[in-house]
């Protein structure tokens, strides 16, 4: 318990020292889009519909949580039922597609080791962003279940709570800079209109580091979620290609070697592929 509260205080101090930090702009920096208009009008818009955020299919379960069976060509995402496929279809994009190409029983083991199940993503679809980093913070004595439920993974609600802060983020960034997509240098404070960030952002950074205090080092789907806030590469010159690829090795070792993960970094991290590779086994 005092670990987690320790955590998030942590979080809360350091996001607000980066917030100084980000001011500083490599002078190789890549140039930013156009910047959209700050009026008033937009930023009521924005309020408006960023209660129907990026974080849907996180938060959206399918009222009949029963799955199809699967055939003998079909992999786990296949067989789920269509509301449950597009919750853990979203999911697995922000997870470096670890869910390729997997069958029922292989994810089954995932969930053995922290990965979500329907129960999990049914359970984070009841809270916004800031009210389950609160709920967490309450139940770190319990881990690796949560609030004493077995049935429950706390690794899995800290994990999705950030990837939807993530996506809220993402989300409220595209709104002024439509081309933006993580992995990309996130925008310095004074590429955003007036010279400062619209507050719309600073509150979805603010839930983003409250949710990111939560996420431990200790199974692969906490990892891989960390692996994705790295990527965010606030005033990194190379996209913070060392962390993220770090965390994806760690995540890699603690799965057994995972495939996917292999063709992400091979893909996506050429010149890191090595350096995963021999993390991976250490």
């Amino acid at each position: 318990m005092n670990k987690i509260i320790v955590s998030i205080a942590i979080a809360s101090v350091c996001g607000g020292l980066l917030y100084k930090a980000y001011d500083s702009e490599p002078d190789n920096q890549v140039e930013q889009p156009k910047l959209r208009s700050a009026s008033s009008e937009k930023s009521d818009y924005l309020l408006q519909n960023l209660a129907n955020d990026s974080s849907k299919g996180l938060e959206v379960l399918a009222q009949d949580k029963s799955s199809v069976p699967l055939k003998d060509s079909e992999t786990f995402l296949d067989g789920l039922a269509e509301r449950d496929r597009d919750a853990f279809g979203q999911a697995n994009e922000r997870l470096f597609g670890v869910l390729e190409n997997i069958s029922e029983e292989d994810y089954q083991k995932l969930i053995d080791k922290g990965f979500p199940s329907t129960r999990d993503f049914d359970f984070v679809s009841k809270y916004d962003i800031k009210e389950l980093s609160n709920t967490l913070s309450y139940n770190g004595s319990t881990y690796p279940s949560f609030d004493k439920d077995s049935s429950i993974s706390y690794p899995a609600l800290s994990s999705l709570n950030l990837l939807r802060a993530l996506a809220n983020l993402e989300e409220v960034t595209r709104y002024y800079f439509p081309e933006y997509q993580q992995g990309t240098p996130f925008p310095k404070s004074n590429d955003w209109p007036d010279g400062e960030r619209p507050a719309q952002v600073v509150e979805a950074l603010m839930k983003m580091i409250s949710a990111y205090g939560f996420v431990r080092d200790d199974s692969a789907i906490e990892l891989l979620a960390q692996a994705r806030y790295q990527q965010l590469a606030f005033s990194a010159d190379d996209n913070n290609a060392d962390r993220v690829v770090e965390k994806l090795a760690t995540a890699n070792k603690l799965l057994g070697g995972d495939d996917n993960l292999l063709s992400f970094v091979t893909q996506h991290y050429p010149d890191k592929l090595d350096y995963f590779k021999e993390l991976s086994i250490e």
